[in-house]
């Protein structure tokens, strides 16, 4: 779950906007999550890696989703 949420927070508005109704100033004072990770990590690499870890989850989830829906048929 973690992973499919940090998959989603590419904008500012995604990573801290959505809280912005609550304090305006504050939440969209904070950097997005994109420019933090580009310090952090090369950019190119953390969204290969997210996106990878994000496909890589939804393909699970769709297998195990899959095998239950059959094997209640059987």
């Amino acid at each position: 779950m973690l992973t499919i949420f940090i998959a989603g927070l590419k904008p500012r508005t995604a990573t801290l906007g959505i809280f912005a109704p609550i304090n305006p100033e504050l939440f969209l004072s904070f950097p997005p999550l994109k420019d933090v990770t580009g310090f952090l990590f090369d950019q190119k690499t953390y969204e290969l890696t997210i996106d990878l870890l994000y496909r890589g989850i939804i393909g699970i989830w769709a297998l195990v989703i899959l095998i239950n829906k059959l094997s209640k048929l059987a």
